[in-house]
């Protein structure tokens, strides 16, 4: 779990080595920089793990300023700015990649985000003498009172003053307490994002690490200081053995509960049972088993202790639309956007539920809110798009399609259906590139394989064209359509014997296929085959519809022509 907070405290931890190692005496200005350069990479690779290292240039700082003989915070500075470059960079880059995300807009404002903030830190200190629990904010208020307020506050200038004193009797110890504040300094950003989410101990790893050499030297210099009778040595390492005995054991009891999701959330709510989020997660468990009943009651049950969080009605939706609810789902799914209107699993939820309702205007209007804010969502840009194409616009629809591919290649119904509007808008050459792939990836699938033969019949590259239709026709064979594109192929390079054989193929399957009829006709005729093109001719005469009078009219004037006997060309079916 958690693996990368691992890796980026690794990363760090690499990367303050090795500037130490650049700042020692002796050292030639090439191995100094090679050095530095060393740490300002591994700098570099922790950023790209997890964005909690921005916190490197000011841990590159107080380490400094630990291990200083002297040179004064000029040199400190100096020494800092690669690694503030970097970290610069990141933020430059994951600020163009997600857009700001960073917001207040829950009670209290700054105020209250910042006395979070200080909980965090409080907490998150205590529980790495005394764990409570996999993670303390399940049932935190959403609001800090002004008792708790005073008591952070203290806290957090406790913590300050403890840090200062340590620091001036001892710059080890000083360093180890202020590495941990400063590594925590990500997380204070947290409740100014969302106050569901705050403390979790894998958040605080880097942290922990500054603690453990804390407690590490303290008890190396308490070990030292201890008379050398073998009966208290024998007592320390019993008292030793008793602390790891009982870390082991607490760490497998807390980690048995993560085995298992289900336990984790129940375990939550035995020690939180006002956990919006323990709730939540147990409606998601209900509605996953089909237990739409009680997953409702569950998620009406989490709005009774917060109706101010905009997931919890987003859940609530989706289960009532499952139960075909469906004017209270879209209640709930307004409300969710209306407490977050950026929340775009809501409006897309939303979306769907109109399209259920066959109101697809009303769905169209939310999935094109939702691009206005996220681009680049690729359910929204499919689903609009499938609106589009059923309206018949498919220049917009195709335009839909091209985007979601933008975004995820690998999206082959989105491809398919790209394909389908391409065809369909006869833009040839872009419907091939777009089936191709397809037909690579589902070799087995005759409707990819019609497709492209389309799209190859239409470009005139009828031998490709034939083995496509061949293959869509070997993969299913009760199926009319290839052999009818099969005869339709060959008929255009003269291969009547073919064509004619995949006309009557395409007949044997639907027999009642005017236009099977009146191709097989052509192609027999075109054959010098009078009685065979005679008997096609008279089925489409006899079969035709008031709306086939075109097809009945050449069908007659062809009968007509080979001295057989001509039905009439207009008015109702003839006998």
């Amino acid at each position: 779990t958690a693996r990368s907070s691992s890796f980026a405290t690794a990363w760090l931890l690499a990367s303050i080595m090795m500037y130490d190692a650049s700042i020692r005496s002796g050292l030639s200005a090439r191995s100094a920089v090679l050095r530095r350069a060393a740490a300002v990479a591994f700098g570099a690779a922790a950023l790209g793990t997890k964005e909690a290292a921005v916190v490197l240039p000011l841990l590159v700082i107080v380490w400094d300023r630990a291990r200083s003989d002297g040179w004064g915070w000029r040199v400190t500075a100096v020494r800092s700015l690669p690694f503030w470059a970097a970290t610069a960079a990141l933020l430059v880059v994951r600020r163009a990649v997600l857009g700001a995300t960073v917001g207040i807009g829950e009670a209290g404002g700054v105020v209250q985000h910042a006395l979070f903030a200080g909980k965090i830190a409080v907490v998150s200190f205590g529980h790495w003498f005394w764990p409570a629990g996999l993670a303390i904010d399940y049932a935190w208020p959403r609001v800090i009172g002004s008792a708790e307020a005073a008591a952070i506050l203290a806290g957090v200038a406790l913590a300050a003053a403890v840090t200062w004193i340590a620091w001036r009797r001892d710059r080890r110890l000083g360093w180890c307490l202020a590495w941990f504040w400063v590594s925590l300094l990500p997380v204070a950003v947290l409740p100014f994002v969302t106050r569901v989410t705050l403390y979790q101990e894998h958040r605080s790893y880097l942290g922990g690490v500054a603690l453990a050499w804390a407690v590490g030297g303290i008890a190396a210099a308490c070990a030292r200081s201890l008379p050398g009778h073998p009966a208290v040595r024998a007592a320390a390492a019993a008292g030793l053995v008793a602390v790891s005995v009982g870390a082991i054991a607490a760490d497998v009891a807390r980690t048995a509960v993560w085995v298992d999701h289900d336990h984790l959330w129940e375990d939550a709510l035995s020690h939180y049972p006002s956990s919006v989020l323990g709730h939540n997660n147990r409606g998601i468990r209900l509605a996953s088993e089909g237990r739409f009943a009680e997953a409702r009651a569950v998620f009406e049950h989490s709005l009774a202790i917060d109706s101010t969080l905009a997931s919890t009605h987003n859940y609530l939706g989706t289960v009532l639309a499952q139960m075909e609810h469906y004017a209270r789902a879209i209640a709930e799914f307004r409300l969710a956007v209306f407490l977050a209107p950026r929340n775009s699993e809501a409006r897309l939820n939303l979306g769907k539920v109109y399209e259920r309702q066959g109101q697809p205007e009303a769905a169209l209007h939310e999935y094109e809110r939702l691009l206005d804010d996220f681009p680049r969502n690729s359910p929204a840009l499919a689903r609009s798009g499938a609106i589009l194409d059923a309206q018949g616009r498919l220049t917009e629809a195709a335009e839909r399609y091209e985007r979601v591919l933008a975004v995820d290649p690998s999206d082959d119904g989105v491809r398919a259906s790209l394909g389908a509007a391409l065809l369909r808008l006869k833009r040839w050459r872009e419907a091939e590139a777009a089936i191709a792939p397809l037909a690579e990836r589902y070799p087995d699938y005759a409707d990819v394989w019609f497709n492209l033969g389309v799209a190859r019949e239409e470009l005139g590259r009828s031998e490709a064209a034939l083995e496509a239709f061949g293959r869509s026709a070997e993969l299913d064979p009760e199926d009319p359509a290839p052999h009818f594109r099969l005869g339709v192929v060959h008929a255009k390079r003269g291969a009547w014997d073919h064509a004619l054989i995949a006309y009557e193929r395409a007949l044997e399957r639907d027999p009642a296929d005017l236009l099977s009829h009146m191709n097989a006709a052509l192609a027999a005729e075109q054959r010098g085959e009078r009685r065979r093109a005679l008997t096609h001719y008279a089925v489409v005469i006899r079969q035709s519809g008031e709306t086939d009078d075109i097809l009945r009219a050449k069908a007659s004037e062809a009968m007509t022509r080979l001295g057989g006997i001509g039905g009439p060309t207009t008015g109702r079916r003839g006998r």
